[in-house]
């Protein structure tokens, strides 16, 4: 009858949807894992260890505590969508992490300051319910896509709020920008240097309350990718 109950139509009810890459030498056990994503480790099934990766089902909300300076992780993927936070409002999640590759985080609602700062591997990051980026440069200066130039596409399509000075500067590979319900880009809509000596050609996608914000005109760091980088703008209604 247990067995029973814990299976929906011979499939497990607890099937994995948490995954980390390259971490299990450091959270080699199910209490290990479930203090650094700060939840009780009956929230936590079928943990598993494959070489040097993790995988489990969570199945109740949690707010981990960040991977800072962790250069083991090569990945993390989130498909409950129950991580919806980070401890600190999620300032330095995966800041130094560079041999991270990609993030999938199904549910993940905010990310602050530097939070991927120096990963110079990371090629992609999913967050499609992701609300808010309040990044503002750390006391180091470390922003929050620094050094991640093998990223090419950057696709949020809830996010609303991008509150940063030099969120984007330097981003030689970025090529797509996709922010079709952000009405807040930089911390003025003046030039904030948000896309400073960015890739040339980017193409953005961006909400139409941008293009009239700054007094009439469009939004200062607008003007300065159109002009200075070549950028092609489409206002999102």
């Amino acid at each position: 009858m247990t067995t029973l109950r814990n299976t929906i139509f011979g499939r497990s009810k607890h099937s994995p949807n948490l995954f980390l890459g390259g971490v299990a030498n450091l959270y080699p056990t199910k209490a290990l894992l479930a203090s650094k994503l700060n939840t009780p480790i009956n929230n936590i099934y079928n943990f598993s260890i494959t070489g040097s990766d993790i995988s489990c089902c969570i199945v109740a909300v949690c707010t981990p505590s960040g991977f800072t300076d962790i250069t083991a992780l090569t990945y993390f993927e989130d498909r409950s969508g129950l991580i919806r936070y980070f401890l600190g409002n999620g300032y330095y999640p995966f800041r130094g992490c560079t041999n991270l590759k990609y993030v999938i985080m199904q549910g993940i609602l905010k990310f602050g300051p530097s939070a991927f700062g120096n990963c110079i591997n990371l090629e992609y990051i999913i967050a499609p319910k992701l609300d808010s980026i309040d990044s503002e440069a750390t006391n180091d200066g470390i922003t929050i896509f620094q050094s991640c130039n093998k990223i090419t596409q950057l696709d949020f399509p809830l996010l609303t709020k991008f509150y940063s000075n030099y969120a984007l500067s330097g981003l030689t590979g970025l090529t797509y920008f996709n922010i079709p319900k952000c009405t807040t880009l930089g911390k003025t809509t003046g030039n904030n240097s948000f896309f400073l000596n960015i890739k040339i050609g980017l193409v953005v996608n961006c909400n139409v309350a941008l293009q009239t914000c700054n007094s009439g005109a469009a939004d200062g760091d607008l003007q300065y990718v159109i002009t200075s980088r070549g950028a092609t703008i489409n206002y999102m209604p």
